[in-house]
């Protein structure tokens, strides 16, 4: 992650669905300490309440275990996992807890050939409160 990048609109982004009563979290299978790290490095950290790493769930995705603890840990209401791989849509599915997988910017043929069947997509972190905030 030292060399990550970010979206230009992440922030706002971010900011949006946490003002529209979204509770948000991160799930990487990446480490807590570089995690953390890169949502400070882009000041991203303060509108999610959650961060799950590698270290602080039972196994890796595409195991649903890390989507099954983050829906416990925000209070267990409408779940949305938004990912760019594969492994983030098996482990929304397998998760068992009505989780709703957006596929953001992913090989849709990859996603139908591995048995993943997203909610929806996004090419745009922009669009992402369309499909999730009431429109007001």
């Amino acid at each position: 992650m030292i060399h990550g990048t970010v979206e230009s609109d992440a922030r706002e982004t971010l900011d949006r669905l946490a003002s529209a009563g979204l509770r948000l979290a991160v799930l990487t299978n990446n480490s807590l300490g570089s995690a953390e790290a890169a949502l400070e490095r882009f000041d991203l950290r303060a509108p999610f309440e959650l961060v799950l790493a590698r270290d602080v769930v039972p196994a890796l995705k595409p195991d649903p275990s890390g989507v099954v603890q983050a829906h416990a840990a925000l209070g267990r209401g409408p779940t949305f996992v938004i990912g760019d791989s594969y492994i983030d849509g098996l482990a929304t599915q397998r998760a068992d807890v009505g989780a709703r997988f957006i596929a953001f910017r992913s090989n849709l043929v990859d996603l139908k050939a591995r048995g993943v069947e997203p909610w929806a997509t996004a090419d745009a972190l922009g669009e992402v409160p369309g499909l999730l905030v009431p429109a007001s």
